[in-house]
C-alpha cells in the first residue's frame, strides 16, 4: 500500500469507532477524547470514574490483539478498516478477517460500556500528572 494512503485508513478507522461512540452514547466521539486518565492516546494510574474505565479496558483489549499476533502488523489495531453492522456490532468472516473482527469487537464493547455510563465533564482535560 503506497505510504500516502496510511493517514487516510487511520482517518477511517478512527471516525469508524467514532461512529461506534456516538451512536451507542448519543454523543461526539469528540466528548471523550482527553477525559480522564485513558480516553485518548496512552493512559496510566487509576481511571477516574466508569467513563475511564471504559478507555482502559479499550485500551487492554487493544493490547491483547496485539499480544494474540492474529493481526500483521501491532499497527493494524489502529488502521485496519472493519465492516459494521447497525450501530456497533461487527460483521462476522469473511466479511471481516479475524483481525479486523477482534479490532472491532474491542471497539464495539467499548462504545457500549461507554453508553453505560454517565459522562462527568469535570474528568475533560483530566491533569495526566494526577493520573
Amino acid at each position: 500500500e503506497p505510504a500516502g494512503k496510511f493517514p487516510l485508513r487511520a482517518k477511517r478507522h478512527v471516525l469508524q469507532f467514532g461512529s461506534m461512540i456516538s451512536c451507542e452514547t448519543g454523543r461526539s466521539a469528540l466528548n471523550y477524547l482527553f477525559h480522564g486518565c485513558y480516553c485518548g492516546l496512552g493512559g496510566k494510574g487509576t481511571p477516574v470514574d466508569g467513563v475511564d474505565r471504559c478507555c482502559k479496558e479499550h485500551d487492554e483489549c487493544y493490547d491483547r490483539v496485539k499480544d494474540s499476533e492474529i493481526c500483521f502488523f501491532d499497527l493494524d489495531v489502529y488502521i485496519d478498516v472493519y465492516r459494521r453492522v447497525g450501530c456497533s456490532g461487527c460483521a462476522s468472516r469473511p466479511s471481516n478477517n479475524a483481525c479486523e473482527l477482534a479490532i472491532c469487537k474491542c471497539d464495539s464493547a467499548a462504545a457500549k460500556c461507554l453508553g453505560k455510563n454517565t459522562f462527568d465533564s469535570r474528568y475533560k482535560y483530566y491533569p495526566n500528572f494526577l493520573c
